[in-house]
């Protein structure tokens, strides 16, 4: 039970609890005693996701020792979150699957979801949840599914609180993928920065024919209006062979 004690003797249960929910190895622990056996000084240092922090003072308790190195664990993971800053999903229509990767990678059992129907004029949802022995509740929805991605993102919110770098991989990867739906801006999806590449097929025997049909702009610029004058004329003759074409076989 840790409830009343001292917060000295609390950071190893909290630097554990963040690993569980970032879904890390538990940390690992080593000490040494630089002072005597009659008056020993112990140090002691603690690994996290392969970084290692080191107590700051010298105690008389091995376990003294390991609490202050969880502690200085604990301020720089905190402050490392703090400057990151924590993401949110605006639009929750991707909750439930981000939750469940997280689940898969982690090896933890899906959530199930627990929802309640409000008899109003118009039916509202609320729906709640246990997931890894948290209970989570998402906001009012207008439908079932959407109030299961609402409890979804609850959970999510908590998990990038306490600074889980898998779920912050699994968004990301969800983020590439469908950026807009997930909520955030997309730069890519704004037509002003959007370019037209033309690619340099091979061109056909049809392609030939159109283009030559079709001058180029340029040929229009630098051609002027006698250019214009010869092309209607073309057109004109054009028009006359056609013509006399379809009376000839029409005699016959």
């Amino acid at each position: 039970m840790t409830k009343g004690l001292p917060e000295k003797y609390l950071y190893k249960n909290r630097l554990q609890e963040y690993t569980q929910k970032a879904g890390l190895p538990l940390p690992t622990y080593r000490s040494k005693n630089e002072g005597f056996p009659h008056a020993p000084k112990f140090w002691a240092q603690v690994e996290v996701n392969g970084k290692t922090y080191a107590s700051t003072g010298r105690f008389t308790h091995v376990k003294e020792a390991e609490q202050d190195a969880a502690r200085t664990a604990l301020e720089h993971i905190t402050q490392i979150v703090k400057n990151a800053g924590i993401p949110t999903i605006q639009d929750p229509i991707y909750c439930k699957s981000i939750l469940n990767e997280y689940c898969a990678k982690i090896n933890l059992k899906k959530p199930e979801y627990t929802t309640a129907f409000g008899n109003e004029k118009h039916p509202v949802f609320i729906s709640s949840m246990v997931f890894n022995g948290e209970s989570y509740k998402g906001e009012v929805a207008r439908s079932k599914k959407m109030a299961e991605q609402l409890a979804a993102r609850a959970a999510i919110q908590s998990l990038l609180e306490s600074g889980s770098e898998v779920i912050r991989q699994i968004i990301s990867s969800k983020f590439n993928i469908h950026k807009p739906a997930l909520g955030f801006k997309d730069l890519g999806t704004d037509r002003s920065n959007l370019q037209i590449v033309v690619k340099a097929d091979v061109p056909t025997e049809t392609s030939k024919k159109t283009a030559a049909a079709f001058p180029s702009t340029s040929e229009m610029k630098s051609a002027g209006p006698h250019a214009n004058s010869s092309r209607e004329n073309k057109r004109k003759r054009l028009i006359e062979d056609s013509s006399q074409q379809k009376k000839r076989v029409h005699k016959q």
